[in-house]
C-alpha cells in the first residue's frame, strides 16, 4: 500500500495529522507534486490552521475565495520581504524554474511577486547541496588519506619498537 492510500485511509479515519505527515514524508522523498500540495492544504484547513493551508496551497493549483485568503495569510505572517515568504516554503515545494509550476501556481506566485524569490532561492539551495556533496567526497578522501597515514606511522613504530627491544635485550 503506498503513502498516498494511507494517507487517504488515515482521512477517512478521521486522522488528518498523521495523514499530513504522511503526505509531507511522501513529498519529502518525491518532490514537488502539486495535486499533493493541495491536498496537505486542504488538510490544514480541516484542522482549523489557515496559515498552514495557505503555505502549500501557494504553489498549487488550488482556487477560490478560501484559498486565496489562507495564502493572503500565511503571505502576511510571512513578512514583507519575498524571500522571508519563500524561506517558510518546504524545500519540496522550491522548483527551480518557475515554468516547473503548472499555471495557476505560476499566475498566483507572479501575481503575489513571489516568483523570482522563489526560483533564486531553490537554485541557491540545489548549488549548496551541489557544494555540500563534494565537500563531503572531499572529507571522504582526506580522511582515508589521513587513517592511512596513521596506519603507517603505526606500523613503523611497532617495527621500530620490536627493533630497539631486540638491540637492548639481545636475541
Amino acid at each position: 500500500m503506498s503513502a498516498l492510500e494511507r494517507a487517504a485511509e488515515d482521512i477517512e479515519r478521521g486522522d488528518y495529522g498523521l495523514a499530513r505527515r504522511r503526505l509531507h514524508s511522501y513529498l519529502s522523498t518525491k518532490g514537488y507534486d502539486a495535486d499533493v500540495l493541495e491536498r496537505i492544504g486542504q488538510l490544514c484547513n480541516d484542522m482549523h490552521d489557515p496559515h498552514e493551508a495557505g503555505r502549500f496551497w501557494l504553489v498549487s493549483c488550488a482556487g477560490g475565495e478560501r484559498v486565496e485568503r489562507a495564502i493572503a495569510l500565511f503571505c502576511k505572517q510571512g513578512g514583507s520581504d519575498p524571500k522571508s515568504v519563500v524561506a517558510q516554503l518546504p524545500r519540496f515545494c522550491r522548483q527551480p524554474s518557475l515554468d516547473l509550476y503548472p499555471a495557476p501556481a505560476r499566475e498566483r506566485l507572479r501575481r503575489l511577486g513571489l516568483a523570482e524569490a522563489l526560483t533564486a532561492t531553490a537554485r541557491e539551495a540545489e548549488e549548496f547541496h551541489t557544494r555540500t556533496s563534494r565537500m563531503k567526497w572531499g572529507g571522504r578522501i582526506l580522511v582515508t588519506l589521513l587513517l592511512a597515514v596513521l596506519a603507517f606511522g603505526l606500523v613503523c613504530f611497532v617495527v621500530g619498537a620490536s627493533r630497539v627491544f631486540s638491540w637492548l635485550f639481545g636475541s
